[in-house]
């Protein structure tokens, strides 16, 4: 790999570890809405969730997904309907509180794990 290459990979990598996804803004989210203590709950959560996939992959998964085209769509499509149903909850819940406000809820910290 030539030296303009690596820089130009080290570029692009930089601009995508920088940027923050959705995991970062539920931990700043939560930090915000119900303190660092909570916070830390979620992050370890999705750390977990981090490792879990790892390990998925690295028993052979994705060999698993790349040989069977039937069991990979499948995957795809019940990933969307995940989605689309966390989507629908969200739309149609009930909570209207504002970070702070008065009788707002806090939730458990297994609840802030299982969330991320």
């Amino acid at each position: 790999m030539s030296l303009t290459a690596l820089m130009a990979f080290a570029l692009i990598m930089s601009a995508g570890i920088v940027t923050p996804g959705p995991t970062v803004l539920l931990s700043l989210n939560n930090a915000a809405r119900f303190g660092i203590k909570r916070a830390l709950w979620g992050i370890s959560g999705a750390v977990v969730a981090d490792v879990l996939l790892v390990a998925l992959v690295w028993l052979g998964l994705g060999v698993v997904l790349a040989a069977s085209e039937t069991l990979f769509v499948t995957l795809k499509w019940l990933g969307a309907a995940w989605l689309a149903f966390i989507g629908l909850r969200m739309l149609l819940s009930s909570d209207t509180s504002l970070p702070g406000a008065g009788g707002a809820v806090v939730p458990a910290p297994q609840a802030l794990f299982l969330k991320s």
